[in-house]
């Protein structure tokens, strides 16, 4: 029985996570989602342009107190990725502490 794939990524800046996903999207066909844009748009939402590595560390580091859970940008991303279909393959991108 075939079932979905999902794959995360976690490394130190610099290291070639985002590469990696890139190009598992683009030559494999991965869908790709990335935990930074959901912190990027959360922020847009409280403040003009765009955000610093430092505001979306800060961000983030707020939601987890605010819900006193390591793993909850994680689990806004499960709750984006959805349902996943028989074969399907998702590459995430951007988990951090």
């Amino acid at each position: 029985m075939a079932r979905p794939l999902v794959i995360g990524l976690i490394g130190p800046f610099g290291s070639g996570c985002s590469t990696s996903a890139s190009l598992l999207r683009e030559r494999e066909g991965f869908r790709l989602v990335k935990l930074s844009e959901s912190l990027k748009a959360l922020w847009r939402a409280r403040h003009r342009g765009e955000p610093a590595r430092g505001d979306l560390q800060d961000l983030e580091n707020e939601i987890r107190v605010a819900e006193n859970d390591a793993g909850a940008l994680a689990r806004k991303a499960f709750d984006e990725i959805g349902q996943l279909s028989d074969n399907e393959r998702v590459v995430v991108d951007g988990i951090r502490t």
